[in-house]
């Protein structure tokens, strides 16, 4: 039976520049620091990949009670049958250099938008962490499925009270989206005033309804006579149905006893077809009946819904900061609103964040009448809200360099297919060849004045406001004269390399790093300091993908690592996969690193 042991979870450590950030004792990706240990090897020879360096005190102070060293470190290599290192004194060597041989991160597992480090290196991004312990004592059932699924709740919850949580990668919609909207009091008349709007307008709405009750009855008189015709039509056929000829007896009965058409119920069928169609008309009227009485009872309720809503805003500064109570109390409100979905067309419950969202997009913007009256902090979040996420040459060298390989290629084959189709045809064909000459032949121009633009940038810099619009103008003429063949090319997308940016300048040194808004590197720092899923971890409840991990566990062996999928590492995993190294308790207290046992799973 392998021994309890806390959790230890590696989470990111909140970036601050400094030169305390590059001399972090325990850190994923970047290059290890292996003083005079060798770079391991897979039996091929091929050299490994680095992936984390854990300092052993920092767990010791953390968890004194696990068997580990309580000096040195363990430096974790993955590829092949993958390592582990112990390192004594890591802190007094400088990084290594990994060998120049070795293959992109893609052999790994990691995103192919990140083969190697900006100095060409088959490094992953540098990322500091800090250890973490979780103690989880949840009783034990005697069944090991429920004791199991026990722990992994326990595990979540305990991982909620400490961590923001996410369920998305990192993208620069969601960084570059601005200040927070504060909780203004005028989320409470946004919601004050549409309650209103929609009290003034329900009789207009029922009246509507009422022209579909009409429509509906229109449709139940129609299926009841088109019924009744086909009825009569079918008596008639079953009354004066000739005998079949022998073909049509053959037909039915298959060399069986024959079904002749005057043994087929198409009386039966008639009527229960009309009936059907009848019940179904039916049911419509009813439908708008009944939402007809739902509206028109629950009337008075939710006149008085938006009469206390709007009672509640009165004399409230719509610009004022909304305290915690009245927070709440707003959420409660905008939770009602579900009661009278006929109303409101709320018919599931969205978060406050939502409304406020709605409240912001009615707001006037930077350069509509009546920005310039409202006050200068509202202007303040509107303007920030409204700006053009910043843009690093980084992204439109890496596009202007993919599109300039992709073209030296050659044709892709769906276009040389298209134009070899239009050589042999006609005078139409002969005009849309032409067509798609110039096309062709303007779009390698296009490419050109888009390849010479970037050159020579600093990737690091900063675009200036009209660069930036020079930039998506480019882009939208790229979809919209050359999107047919910018397609056959398939271009790697402007907005996945514009995202592979911003995680390589949140990981960049101090001078880089220090261009990304404040507000980004806030968001950062809070929301993103875990991977989405599988956690980065020592010890506790291992995550269970396919069987190998679950074949390790049931031998006894303990979780000595796991390295879960994370974007801000550019670890893919495969698809959303993880890392593991295995230990035994024997070799984990007699520091037998070589008998570690990595395993690999995705889903």
């Amino acid at each position: 039976m392998a021994p309890t042991l806390p959790a230890i979870v590696l989470n990111r450590c909140a970036r601050r520049p400094g030169v305390e950030w590059r001399n972090a004792r325990s850190w994923l990706g970047g290059a290890p620091r292996l003083g005079a240990a060798s770079w391991p090897r897979q039996a091929s020879g091929e050299p490994m990949h680095f992936v984390a360096q854990l300092d052993l005190a920092e767990i010791a102070a953390k968890a004194p009670e696990t068997p580990l060293p309580k000096h040195g470190a363990l430096a974790f290599f993955v590829g092949g049958e993958g390592a582990t290192l112990f390192v004594p004194d890591h802190m007094s060597a400088p990084p290594a250099e990994p060998p120049a041989e070795m293959g992109d991160l893609s052999t790994v597992g990691g995103n192919p938008d990140w083969l190697f480090d900006e100095e060409g290196r088959a490094l992953f991004p540098f990322w500091p962490v800090d250890v973490t312990r979780i103690d989880l004592d949840t009783p034990e059932t005697g069944d090991p499925d429920e004791d199991a699924d026990a722990l992994s709740e326990a595990y979540v919850a305990a991982l909620r009270k400490r961590f923001a949580r996410r369920q998305y990668d990192l993208s620069p919609t969601v960084a570059f989206e601005g200040p927070p909207i504060p909780d203004w009091w005028r989320c409470a008349f946004h919601v004050a005033d549409s309650l209103a709007a929609a009290a003034r307008n329900a009789p207009n709405v029922i009246e509507r309804e009422r022209g579909m009750i009409d429509y509906a009855r229109g449709k139940l008189d129609e299926a009841r006579r088109a019924g009744a015709e086909e009825i009569e039509a079918a008596q008639r056929q079953a009354a004066g149905a000739p005998p079949p000829p022998g073909g049509l007896r053959r037909l039915f009965g298959f060399g069986r006893q024959a079904q002749t058409p005057a043994r087929v119920d198409i009386v039966g069928q008639a009527r229960r077809k009309a009936a059907a169609a009848i019940r179904d008309a039916e049911a419509s009227v009813a439908l708008y009946e009944a939402k007809i009485a739902k509206m028109r009872d629950s009337l008075p309720a939710f006149n008085a819904f938006a009469d206390e809503l709007a009672a509640w805003t009165q004399g409230h500064d719509p610009w004022s900061v909304m305290g915690p109570e009245d927070c709440a109390r707003l959420d409660a409100y905008w939770a009602r609103m579900t009661e009278f979905p006929e109303h409101t067309v709320h018919y599931g419950r969205t978060p406050v964040d939502y409304l406020k969202s709605q409240m912001f997009a009615r707001l006037p913007k930077p350069g509509d009448a009546g920005f310039e009256a409202l006050p200068e902090h509202v202007r303040t979040v509107i303007a920030g809200r409204c700006a053009p996420r910043p843009q690093w040459w980084r992204s439109t060298i890496r596009f202007a360099d993919g599109m300039e390989q992709k073209l030296a290629e050659g044709e892709p084959l769906g276009l040389r297919r298209k134009r070899e189709s239009l050589i042999s045809g006609g005078a139409a064909q002969a005009e849309a060849l032409a067509r798609l000459n110039a096309q062709a032949a303007a779009f390698q121009h296009f490419v050109g004045e888009f390849v010479d633009w970037a050159k020579g940038r600093d990737p690091w810099s900063r675009m200036t406001g009209d660069e930036a619009a020079i930039l998506w103008e480019r882009l939208k003429r790229l979809q919209r004269d050359f999107g047919e063949i910018a397609r056959e090319y398939y271009f790697q997308s402007f907005d996945r390399i514009e995202a592979a940016t911003l995680v390589a300048v949140a990981s960049a040194p101090d001078e880089i790093y220090e261009t990304m808004p404040q507000d980004a590197r806030d968001l950062i720092n809070r929301d993103y300091l875990l991977p989405i899923d599988f956690m980065h971890q020592m010890f506790g409840p291992p995550a269970f993908i396919q069987g190998d991990s679950c074949a390790q566990a049931e031998e006894g062996k303990l979780l000595l690592l796991q390295l879960g999928f994370d974007d801000l590492m550019f670890w893919s995993f495969g698809d959303n996969g993880d890392y593991q190294f295995w230990i035994s308790p024997e070799d984990l207290a007699t520091g037998k690193w070589d008998r570690v046992t990595m395993t690999f799973e995705c889903h």
